[in-house]
């Protein structure tokens, strides 16, 4: 009796994880063949804000100053 109390358990267990996969699939495939969304983007305004970019650097000096230097060689800006 007991045995087959745990091979209904089992069964059970087996049956719904086969019916929970069953609906995971069916909801990728419902995903999948939805038509695309015919999005379209608005338009850019006039003035864009300035962005200030921030690189962590942790005990490399002599990597910001290359860079440094290279970012003011390739603006022309000789004196800033």
């Amino acid at each position: 009796m007991l045995l087959s109390a745990i091979d209904l358990v089992v069964f059970l267990s087996l049956a719904a994880q086969f019916a929970i996969a069953g609906y995971f699939l069916y909801l990728v495939y419902w995903l999948i063949e939805l038509p695309p969304a015919d999005s379209v983007l608005p338009p850019l305004p006039d003035e864009l804000p300035h962005v200030l970019v921030q690189i962590p650097v942790y005990n490399e000096p002599l990597v910001v100053e290359r860079r440094w230097l290279r970012r003011r060689r390739s603006t022309g800006r000789a004196n800033d």
